[in-house]
């Protein structure tokens, strides 16, 4: 069973335990208990990522609660629908709710809840008067508690904001400085006086960065181990990636790159592993986790990439493979957290590494970082080497995305500066490479900012990029199955709607698009009525098919879960389909081609996009072929007849074929327009 599968178990487990909890206790007209599961049930739907289901629990324990007169839980409850309306962008919700539940947990005499809530309530104040007087309150209720980890946790949040007071206003920077020293000391003696490690860690790595803010690195790096110490005593995992990372960009600013490097992937790792935590507990994404991981990394592949430029030959080829060893992992990661399955796993599993895949290929690894972007090419022989562009992650994205919503206007040139600058960027650094040798594709490991962009529709000032090479994408050397197409056993199914489901429009070019590949291949075929979810299940179960064209409407989301393709009985999700192709991985070889001929992911804009590109990683197929929007019909057929055309010839590659019905496309006026041409993309193994 999948990963996913077991943590999305255990949580609906928690979630029926937590139902028949309510039942009982309404039963027997307990509402106090009722309102004690309510609070348990919005935590565990927060967890889930269900914002909506844990602000209606919340509601309904803030009754239960009042019904009881128990102003303690109607607080708590307060306090946490606060926590999620602020989240949501609604802070004069959030206020009214913390001063709320402020108010009921004073009353009621637990001043923790009390000093929480006021804490949140500065911490959400956009007014700084207004913040300042709730966090003086908080403190006042902080200090009124006897010692505990509590106490110590409230602490460094009231010392942390005020840090951020301090780094955002220069002229509140030296008063709130000091105040933020004072509590993160105050939290500190807390700590030791309760042995809390983990807490005497973050007050000791608040202080250290009281100190670099400050100018003074030799303390703030100092307290910085002080805290990675005291961590590493109690194994408090959620501290130690932060510590790594603060004590690696002390010891860069004082020129030890190699100590700083080394505690970079240390920091790295740590993140690495809470990712993993998360993931396997089948919790929500932590967009704060995420932002730390992406900090971290790239400040290291930057450390890294500067170091190769150099030193010695052997050294700098050295350096080079740790960071693409370290870009491979995270795009491996990214699929992780998008499928929340083992499927990256399984087919990491079956493939033996590889350092070079075809003769005439070169590897290309976008690296945005955030002053430029570096560009790591992997050569035919094994050899890396790195070019740079004089741009920044965020000017890239910038332009990438406006690339691509240009692109989609079929009547408009308007995409043409943006392709135009884009290929400066990540193509004209490696003009000389590309002068230099017989590169017929160009292989793009695309960072997330890049994913949602056809390459192929980059433009030199002359011509497209896909007129001079043949393209594709891939999560990654390491998650590509690196086998050439047999034409000779290209069997197919054919699958697709011609007529309209649901809310779905027809897709009356089906016809005509299938006709055209039941001309060229050996393929079964489920159309219409007969395209049903059990249908293609049972056919796949009992046919070794080398490729499966799936010709239907097929949306990927910003998150895994909610991706599907349409049938004639309604969505099949893409954990579905992951397991109906995934039948072919226990056979002697794996499918070698799944096609999407209608896909699209711009609802889903980045993240969708990395769904589709890892689409042959979650079905097993080797490679899988396309498109970023849907497409024009006429143009989709006349596509694919010229794609499957080739596939026949020997010798001829998968992107070699696309590249030739693209260009075939490009040669008829109707459909130059790369909107008609470039969404189409091959994923995987472009062999």
């Amino acid at each position: 069973m999948a990963t996913a599968e077991r943590s999305l178990g255990e949580f609906d487990a928690a979630m029926g335990a937590l139902r028949s909890a309510r039942e009982l206790a309404q039963q027997v007209h307990d509402p106090a208990r009722s309102a004690s599961v309510e609070l348990a049930l919005g935590a565990t739907e927060l967890a889930r990522g269900n914002p909506r289901e844990a602000s209606a629990w919340l509601e309904a324990a803030v009754q239960s609660a009042r019904a009881a007169g128990e102003p303690a839980l109607e607080a708590s409850a307060q306090n946490d629908l606060g926590t999620l309306r602020a989240a949501a962008g609604d802070t004069a919700g959030a206020l009214t709710l913390f001063a709320k539940s402020a108010e009921r947990a004073q009353a009621a005499g637990d001043l923790e809840i009390a000093a929480r809530a006021s804490s949140n309530a500065a911490r959400a104040s956009a007014d700084p008067e207004q913040a300042a007087s709730w966090r003086a309150l908080a403190l006042q209720r902080t200090r009124a508690l006897p010692d505990s980890d509590a106490k110590a946790v409230l602490l460094f949040n009231l010392a942390e904001q005020e840090q951020s007071l301090a780094d955002s206003q220069p002229e509140l920077a030296g008063a709130a400085r000091v105040r933020a020293a004072e509590l993160f000391a105050e939290c500190l003696a807390v700590a030791d006086a309760t042995s809390s490690d983990r807490m005497a860690s973050y007050a000791l790595g608040g202080l250290a960065a009281v100190h670099e803010a400050a100018g003074r690195p030799d303390s703030a790096l100092s307290l910085s181990r002080r805290a990675l110490a005291r961590a590493g005593r109690v194994g408090a995992d959620d501290a130690l990636p932060r510590w790594h990372a603060q004590v690696a960009r002390l010891l860069a600013q004082a020129g030890e790159t190699e100590a700083a490097i080394d505690a970079y992937e240390r920091a790295l790792a740590g993140l690495q592993g809470l990712q993993r935590r998360l993931r396997r507990s089948g919790a929500a994404r932590d967009p704060q986790l995420d932002a730390d991981f992406r900090r971290v990394h790239a400040t290291l592949m930057d450390l890294l990439l500067r170091r190769a430029e150099n030193a010695p030959d052997a050294d700098a080829q050295a350096l080079l493979r740790r960071v693409r060893d370290h870009v491979e992992g995270r795009k491996a990661d990214e699929l992780r957290d998008y499928f929340r399955d083992d499927c990256v796993d399984t087919l990491q599993a079956r493939l033996e590494p590889v350092e070079s895949l075809s003769a005439t290929a070169l590897i290309v690894y976008p690296i945005p970082l955030e002053e430029r972007t570096a560009l790591l090419v992997g050569r035919p022989s094994g050899r890396l080497v790195q070019y740079a562009a004089p741009v920044g992650r965020a000017r890239l994205g910038e332009e990438a995305r406006a690339l691509r919503g240009r692109l989609e206007e079929s009547g408009s040139r308007r995409y043409l500066p943006h392709a135009q600058q884009l290929y400066q960027w990540l193509v004209a650094p490696l003009e000389a490479e590309l002068h230099a040798s017989e590169v017929e594709t160009l292989v793009f490991v695309p960072d997330l900012t890049l994913l949602s962009i056809p390459m192929g529709a980059l433009h030199d000032g002359q011509r497209f990029l896909v007129e001079r090479f043949a393209l594709a994408i891939t999560p990654g050397l390491e998650l590509t199955d690196p086998e050439p197409m047999d034409p000779a056993k290209l069997r197919a199914l054919l699958a697709g709607l011609r007529e309209g489901v649901g809310d779905f429009a027809a897709l009356p070019g089906v016809a005509e698009e299938i006709r055209g590949v039941r001309e060229i291949l050996d393929a079964d075929l489920l159309l219409d009525a007969e395209f049903r979810q059990e249908s293609l299940r049972e056919a796949l179960e009992e046919t070794p098919y080398a490729l499966l064209h799936l010709a239907t409407h097929a949306e990927f989301a910003a998150e895994g879960g909610e991706a599907f393709l349409l049938t004639w009985d309604g969505r099949l999700s893409l954990d579905a389909l992951a397991e109906d192709v995934g039948l072919f991985r226990f056979r002697d070889a794996p499918l070698e081609l799944l096609t999407l001929s209608a896909c699209d992911t711009a609802a889903g804009g980045e993240r969708a996009a990395l769904g589709l590109s890892g689409i042959a990683v979650k079905t097993g197929a080797r490679s899988a072929l396309g498109t970023l929007w849907s497409v024009d019909d006429p143009a989709t057929s006349a596509l694919m007849r010229n794609f499957y055309g080739a596939l026949l010839v020997p010798g001829t590659s998968r992107a070699g074929a696309l590249q030739g019905a693209q260009r075939a496309l490009l040669a008829d006026f109707r459909y130059r327009h790369p909107a008609y041409w470039a969404p189409f993309q091959i994923i995987g193994n472009w062999l």
